[in-house]
């Protein structure tokens, strides 16, 4: 056998595999393919996405989704869109009471709150939380909370919302989930639908049916093969991370926004300390950890879908923290 055949050999037998392990890959169930629980609709989701990093849902709109129980139950959910595409209600942009306080909250899915019911998320239990403790303790204060979360949004389209759309509000207090240095990657649903916008082989798959599923392996393994190279290069991936990061910090300083993370782990305690040390000022965010234990950390954590309970602890944890300091109540009570 010469040496071209021999290549020609080896190389059929690589192919064969190859495609043998992407095939089983294809028909394996969403709920055990890491990421790929939500690959189903990152890419062809109603998200509007205007420009890098700032998507919105459609402004107005309510969406009918479908909702798994613990039971084996399906619950249909209605999630509503305000006039800019967020959840929660409309609330006037640029005019504020002198007695309120803005609070903005950015996120994923847990912070968004897929597939509960508006009062069940957590913008709305923190909102309640915070009117009803104000009024117990005679501060005279109304506090609004802002959701600019949505699925798979990771800290650099994070920062971009607040840089485009947050900051017009004029927030005392924008939250920033983190989940460790893998929400560095930028391949969140932007990247996702951007790369699928420029590919036409990619496109060829975008058909409902069985395409469409093949469509939605392929963006998975893109996504592990970009946030994987991304996680060993942290450092030089960090610095158009931070450049935002620091523009989200002169904007916070120039119209008084104080900034925290909400550092919500599944395992291990990483905290943003990477991120942290290459902002310029890193002692403009705070870091809180909800470090919950025994039943109270089981009825907290929201394993896989958000829930009403577990909403209301990280909305109980968060009004703690602002109530106990982390927004200047002097400032805000002084005639």
């Amino acid at each position: 056998m010469s040496v071209i055949k021999k290549i020609l050999y080896w190389l059929n037998i690589v192919l064969f595999v190859t495609s043998l392990l992407f095939a089983i890959y294809v028909f394996l169930p969403d709920d055990v393919v890491p990421e790929g629980r939500w690959s189903r609709n990152l890419y062809r989701s109603q998200l509007i996405c205007l420009f890098p990093g700032y998507c919105h849902y459609p402004k107005n709109q309510c969406i009918l989704r479908e909702k798994l129980s613990r039971d084996g139950s399906i619950k249909p959910v209605m999630e509503c869109y305000n006039n800019h595409g967020n959840r929660g209600p409309n609330h006037l942009e640029y005019k504020k009471f002198l007695d309120t306080v803005r609070i903005e909250i950015y996120g994923t899915n847990v912070v968004s709150g897929l597939h509960l019911e508006e009062k069940d998320t957590i913008r709305a239990q923190l909102e309640r939380i915070l009117n009803d403790m104000a009024t117990d303790m005679g501060l005279g204060l109304h506090f609004e909370v802002y959701n600019y979360a949505h699925p798979m949004l990771f800290v650099p389209s994070m920062f971009r919302k607040f840089i485009y759309a947050g900051i017009n509000r004029r927030p005392d207090l924008a939250i920033f989930e983190y989940r460790g240095d893998l929400w560095f990657c930028p391949f969140d649903v932007y990247g996702r639908r951007a790369l699928l916008r420029r590919s036409r082989f990619l496109q060829l798959f975008d058909h409902p049916g069985f395409r469409r599923r093949v469509l939605n392996r392929l963006l998975s393994l893109i996504g592990f093969e970009k946030c994987g190279m991304y996680e060993l290069h942290l450092h030089s991936v960090a610095r158009g991370v931070c450049k935002l990061g620091n523009r989200v910090i002169r904007l916070a300083k120039k119209y008084h926004t104080q900034l925290a993370f909400l550092d919500i782990v599944e395992s291990g305690p990483p905290r943003p300390e990477m991120l942290l040390n290459c902002l310029k000022h890193p002692s403009a965010f705070a870091v809180w950890d909800p470090d919950f234990h025994g039943a109270a950390r089981e009825k907290m954590w929201i394993r896989y879908e958000p829930d009403a309970n577990g909403s209301f602890y990280l909305a109980w944890f968060m009004a703690h923290k602002i109530l106990s300091g982390a927004v200047d109540m002097e400032y805000r009570l002084r005639p």
